[in-house]
């Protein structure tokens, strides 16, 4: 959905699993898998937090698989041209190195609203009951987690999730990424127009008329 609705040259090794990845995985599409169906029920980790790692891991084995296509990519025509000596290898490994930078930026800026989402939700808790007056009885008095309506909100497993991995993943995504980000624009704005440059990271500001994009 994001790759659609963006006017941005991708990379034809990352537009395609993109498109299928954002098809597969747009929540307003009835053929969607939901989730739940591929976690397990007995592991030692209850569903809630399984879901939260499982869509935290998912851009990290996006980035392995891109890297894998691309580099499979490279060995083939090497293979196919006849040229695959040693400086050819080590050819494709600088290539390789120049562009695990650009395709991590690019994972986390596909990715940057589904791992935001994510982290917030481990802080989302929700009222059920209140105190009631006899001959009523409240049942389900306090905060609950929304992803688990069984777990009390800031005890037991949600307070190591939420304060372990929710408060770190806010610094890193929500506050440092956006800054880094920010720092690679302004501190390179000179070299926005570099082919080379523009190639790599032209991504995060070809959208914006030049001269304001930092």
């Amino acid at each position: 959905l994001i790759v659609s609705s963006l006017s941005i040259e991708w990379p034809p090794t990352l537009l395609y699993p993109f498109k299928a990845l954002a098809w597969a995985w747009a929540s307003s599409s009835p053929e969607t898998l939901n989730i739940e169906c591929l976690l397990s029920k007995d592991a030692a980790l209850p569903i809630a937090a399984q879901k939260v790692l499982f869509y935290l891991v998912l851009p990290i084995a996006m980035l392995l698989v891109l890297l894998l296509l691309d580099s499979l990519a490279m060995v083939l025509v090497s293979v196919v041209q006849g040229r695959f000596s040693r400086k050819e290898r080590g050819a494709i490994a600088i290539s390789l190195r120049n562009k695990i930078v650009p395709t991590i930026l690019v994972v986390l800026f596909f990715f940057f609203p589904s791992i935001c989402r994510t982290t917030f939700s481990m802080f989302a808790c929700t009222e059920i009951d209140h105190d009631v007056e006899p001959p009523y009885e409240a049942t389900a008095v306090g905060k609950f987690w929304v992803l688990d309506i069984n777990q009390h909100c800031m005890r037991g497993y949600h307070r190591v999730l939420a304060l372990g991995l929710g408060i770190p993943l806010l610094i890193v995504f929500c506050v440092l990424l956006p800054i880094g980000i920010m720092l690679l624009t302004v501190l390179n704005k000179h070299r926005l127009a570099e082919p080379h440059y523009k190639q790599h990271y032209g991504f995060l500001y070809r959208s914006y008329r030049r001269g304001c994009c930092w």
